[in-house]
């Protein structure tokens, strides 16, 4: 009895593991929906957009500039998060991770290098001063929720414990960005 009763029991727990997870509460799928380039470290820098609605903060949204390489392997990743759907300037500020709590609805950035086959995590980076990061949302469609702008970036490499891309650049300088892109979801 004891023997079927375990195994009941690790059925019941391997059932509740291949469940599909729940949805992210604060973000929907993000798919690909513009493009934006800059020059990074003097160099022309060329990626594609995506944008979602923040689902628990209505009039914000979270925006990912991602930058893949010619085998679509993703390499380069700029993320905003809870940005105000509206036209400004904004500063935002550096996401959590690394310099701990912030309010839930603070606008964040991070920007971080991707590996291998786009799926190994890089080099983070910070901001490298504060105001270092400004992006202007110069016009907005709100019908079809598109909108356009511009983005400048200063970022600093952190190294936590060790250096996971000793061929990527110490600090990261993007000049005269440009963008455009729509909220999908």
């Amino acid at each position: 009895m004891k023997k079927h009763l375990l195994f009941f029991i690790s059925i019941v727990f391997w059932l509740q593991a291949c469940k599909e997870k729940p949805e992210d509460p604060y973000v929907n799928d993000i798919a690909v929906w513009g493009e934006a380039s800059a020059t990074k470290n003097g160099l022309p820098w060329t990626a594609t957009c995506g944008a979602a609605s923040a689902v628990s903060y209505p009039g914000k949204f979270i925006f990912g500039i991602n930058r893949f390489n010619a085998n679509n392997h993703l390499r380069d990743q700029l993320g905003f998060r809870y940005v105000p759907f509206q036209e400004g300037v904004y500063y935002p500020l550096d996401y959590p991770t690394v310099y701990g709590a912030l309010p839930d609805s603070a606008m964040t950035v991070d920007f971080g290098t991707i590996l291998s086959h786009g799926d190994v995590a890089g080099d983070q980076y910070v901001m490298l001063h504060d105001s270092a990061v400004v992006l202007y949302i110069d016009k907005i469609d709100p019908q079809t929720k598109e909108f356009w702008g511009r983005f400048s970036a200063a970022f600093v490499k952190y190294i936590e414990h060790q250096e996971r891309d000793p061929n990527s650049p110490d600090t990261l300088i993007f000049e005269n960005g440009v963008y455009y892109s729509k909220i999908t979801k």
